[in-house]
């Protein structure tokens, strides 16, 4: 019997990331997802260089346009949609059995999934090569996303924080991260 192996999966921000998808020309560009009825919409979702401009999540659209160079979007929950079935596509070119800790919902900003590799390293490799592929697998189909791996998932209720640090989420083993986004 092999030892265990998990692959934590993170893609931050993903209503912008699901955006950027559709729109990659807006890749680079400082872009906000706004969320709720107008006139209440307010920020659900941003990227880096919208942070770095000084956006913060829950401002409000009169407040987010009031920085020069922010893109805002409205929110498209079916275009979310689409965009986790691709991501889910990419996990099970891995594993079919994967857990999802947190997938786009109406408070929810990113997605996790949880990948179980349990005797997969004979077909992929090692951990931290299917770790690689997998953030790979993910960067070709248009997501920034972070990548973990453990002989446990003991930590798992840390990894399914939006802005948990992907490497901070297996508690024990051989955890490693490679982080992306």
């Amino acid at each position: 019997m092999s030892a265990p192996l998990y692959l934590g999966l993170h893609v931050r921000d993903f209503p912008v990331q699901a955006e950027l998808r559709v729109h990659p020309e807006l890749r680079g560009h400082a872009v906000a997802v706004l969320d709720g009825d107008p006139p209440l919409e307010t920020v659900f979702s941003l990227n880096g260089p919208a942070r770095r401009l000084g956006l913060a999540l829950g401002m409000s659209r009169v407040q987010a346009k009031s920085f020069d160079g922010i893109s805002l979007r409205s929110r498209v929950k079916a275009q979310e949609d689409s965009a986790f079935r691709v991501l889910m596509q990419c996990a099970e070119r891995f594993s079919p059995r994967i857990e999802v800790l947190a997938s786009p919902a109406d408070s929810v900003s990113g997605a996790t999934l949880v990948l179980d590799m349990a005797a997969c390293e004979r077909l992929f490799g090692t951990a931290k090569q299917i770790a690689a592929a997998l953030r790979r697998t993910a960067e070709a189909a248009g997501f920034e996303a972070s990548v973990a791996t453990s002989g446990n998932v003991s930590g798992r209720s840390s990894f399914s924080r939006p802005d948990a640090v992907c490497g901070a989420i297996f508690a024990k083993d051989r955890s490693f991260s490679i982080s992306g986004g």
